[in-house]
């Protein structure tokens, strides 16, 4: 599963707990710089508004926005 998400971006961490949690593991880029890889036409062809916190599942399943995620993640933790 990827995340794209900034250190410094409050809601990255609670997606990343919850990850934690229900022992999901995540990648993301190993550089990431805001208002310029969001704008690549790699990452808009997944995500075309461009926003951050972008997750993709290994299944191709593509959500964006933080809580949206968690969310995600949360009922993923209730299934195991």
């Amino acid at each position: 599963m990827s995340l794209s998400v900034t250190d410094t971006y409050f809601c990255g961490n609670q997606i990343k707990a919850v990850a934690a949690l229900a022992n999901l593991e995540l990648s993301g880029p190993a550089s990431y710089e805001h208002f310029k890889d969001n704008k690549e036409p790699a990452f808009l062809a997944k995500f075309p508004h461009g926003k951050i916190p972008s997750f993709e599942s290994a299944e191709g399943f593509k959500l964006f926005e933080g809580y949206a995620i968690a969310r995600y993640g949360e009922c993923l933790l209730s299934v195991i």
